[in-house]
């Protein structure tokens, strides 16, 4: 698959050894074995049900490898309301995500 093709889960069930079967809503199956890690599912699975913001969020902070705490700093925030975000719980606010951009802007230029 491709990075510009959507892809949506229809279904997951665990297997043994720590194995989850995907089933793709468009039925296509792939080849051999697909290697996702758990941290792509979520993010899937956060884009999949309306939080694109969280997703977009936690990119952000993988790309800087931001835990909680740091990203709270970073951002002026704090650390519970950055795992609201990053949970999906609560949507990451437009001000929230251009905040994020303007450090990362920053982080870039200093780095």
């Amino acid at each position: 698959m491709s990075d510009n093709t959507t892809v949506r889960l229809a279904g997951v069930q665990p297997l043994d050894g720590y194995v989850l079967q995907l089933k793709w809503q468009n039925g296509r199956r792939l080849p051999g074995d697909l290697d996702m890690g758990a941290a792509r599912l979520w993010e899937l699975s956060l884009e999949q049900n309306g939080h694109a913001s969280a997703a977009e969020f936690i990119r952000w902070r993988w790309r800087h490898g931001l835990s909680l705490s740091a990203a709270a700093e970073a951002l002026g925030i704090s650390r519970r309301q950055v795992a609201y975000y990053a949970s999906g719980e609560e949507d990451v606010p437009r001000y929230i995500l251009l905040a994020c951009k303007g450090w990362e802007a920053q982080h870039d230029t200093a780095a």
